[in-house]
């Protein structure tokens, strides 16, 4: 390095040292005022913010609630319908961690698909995927479930194999599309802050349908 690299990053080395030693970020960020930052993370920006991203928001928040609320709860209690009648392991200890590849294999076949394809929805209207995918709770209720007390109507094992498919691959495709929306309604210097609203969501989402599911 000549004497300018040299003095530039020695003056690199010294700012994240002050840094460390528990100065300013604007000792990392010369070029960016705390007053700045701060600005952007201020309540009055979130919520501008939030009243941009709210559809996408919403979207991936209902999206694990319907999923955590039925896998792996519901899931982990299905039996197929040959159980106990077939001495095949397929239809007796196999079938559930068969439903469980059915799932992660749908869910990253919609997260390709969402990446690969056109969207289906745009970030208006993707509220009515993940309204739509509440449908699927009643009806994986109506399943072959061990100690069910309601109707089984869908008792057959290809109904439980295509419902907990179509359940991973829709939630990875609406997943997919509300976390590429979300960041992409707000100018370039509110993304970050719109990143950590979806993911807020998202984690909110987690939480509501694991406590759904106990």
């Amino acid at each position: 390095l000549d004497a300018a690299g040299k003095g530039d990053v020695n003056a690199v080395a010294k700012r994240k040292s002050a840094a460390a030693d528990g100065g300013d970020i604007t000792d990392i960020l010369p070029n960016v005022s705390s007053t700045e930052i701060g600005s952007e993370w201020s309540f009055p920006a979130i919520k501008k913010v939030l009243q941009q991203v709210w559809i996408p928001a919403v979207s991936v928040w209902g999206v694990f609630v319907v999923s955590l609320s039925t896998f792996p709860a519901i899931t982990v209690n299905m039996v197929s319908t040959q159980k106990c009648d077939s001495s095949e392991r397929f239809y007796n200890d196999q079938f559930v961690p068969f439903l469980y590849v059915m799932f992660n294999l749908g869910d990253f076949s919609g997260r390709w698909i969402a990446q690969t394809f056109p969207p289906l929805f745009n970030a208006q209207n993707l509220w009515k995927a993940s309204l739509g995918r509440v449908i699927l709770v009643p009806i994986y209720l109506l399943c072959n479930i061990d100690g069910n007390q309601l109707v089984n109507v869908f008792t057959g094992d290809a109904w439980a194999i295509l419902l907990t498919l179509f359940l991973g691959l829709s939630n990875g495709y609406v997943c997919s599309l509300a976390m590429l929306f979300g960041p992409g309604l707000v100018n370039v210097k509110q993304a970050s802050l719109a990143g950590t609203i979806m993911i807020s969501s998202l984690t909110f989402g987690l939480l509501c349908g694991a406590l759904l599911s106990l």
